[in-house]
């Protein structure tokens, strides 16, 4: 063929392009395998191991046992540092046989006092962390420990718009410094908490500082040496939901309250009981 007709076969060959093939997709959130005796039984032997290896959107299945051993990314140190927006499950056997069963088998992530459990950084906005089913304990949340002194279980720092969805979760028995969280700290980021217990934590079971719009159902939070629950700054989004929780044996309030949105429209704090606190339900503002 004569050059001078080339740029019209690329032409015609463009065209063809374009009206005969699709665009390329995007590739399908995977499933990734977890188990201690790791392959070829499943993926992977350490839950980290199967985070570095996701890709957001993707959801790791963990086999029940017992995972420990820490490691420091950037300042902190954590069992596992979660960096993009994944789905964490446990109660599975090693055949990943839906529907999982958390109490059958309980999927354990223990820091051994040696840093965070799980810590989850600055994400960037609508990016969603899930837990399921899992069983964090022995966090401690220490400055030359963890390089942090709040969020022994679990520590988020975020943005508006960030959220840690924990469902199904037993937090128990991780420490703080001095007026942080034992269990659970966000910051600005939004926390939804369901049907989990948060438990003998020293420090308070859960801090929130400036994140909005957090649900709060059908939970325990019992024995946490410096309160249940303190929200601090929620002054935006959808307002808070709290509904249906035990506040039972918690060393200070069940429920501290601070700087929440003025008008309160939207609020809902119902259905909860409270037991053995000390006092029960207290804050700037209450609805």
């Amino acid at each position: 063929m004569n050059a001078r007709h080339s740029p019209i076969l690329l032409l015609l060959l463009l065209s063809a392009t374009w009206c005969g093939f699709p665009a390329a997709r995007p590739a399908a959130a995977a499933d990734l395998t977890v188990c201690p005796a790791g392959p070829p039984t499943c993926g992977y032997s350490t839950v980290q191991a199967a985070v570095d290896a996701a890709s957001s959107g993707d959801t790791i299945k963990v086999a029940e046992g017992t995972y420990s051993g820490v490691s420091a990314h950037g300042s902190h140190v954590q069992v596992v540092y979660i960096g993009k927006g994944i789905t964490i499950r446990g109660g599975y056997t090693t055949a990943f046989a839906e529907p999982p069963n958390p109490l059958a088998h309980p999927t354990t992530l223990d820091a051994q006092g040696q840093g965070h459990v799980v810590y989850i950084p600055y994400l960037g906005s609508y990016t969603v962390v899930t837990l399921d089913g899992l069983r964090l304990t022995s966090g401690y949340a220490s400055e030359p420990i963890s390089g942090d002194d709040t969020g022994g279980g679990l520590r988020a720092d975020g943005t508006s718009g960030d959220r840690v969805v924990i469902r199904d979760c037993w937090i128990g028995g991780n420490t703080a410094e001095a007026g942080g969280a034992g269990g659970i700290a966000l910051d600005f980021t939004e926390l939804e908490l369901i049907d989990s217990t948060v438990i003998s934590n020293t420090g308070t079971g859960v801090i929130l500082w400036q994140s909005d719009s957090p649900l709060l159902t059908g939970n325990t939070i019992a024995g946490n040496s410096a309160g249940g629950v303190t929200i601090l700054g929620a002054e935006y989004g959808d307002g808070l939901d709290i509904r249906g929780n035990a506040f039972t044996g918690n060393a200070g309030n069940g429920i501290y309250l601070s700087d929440i949105d003025s008008d309160g429209h939207n609020d809902l704090i119902v259905g909860n009981t409270f037991d053995g606190n000390n006092p029960g339900l207290n804050g700037k503002y209450i609805n």
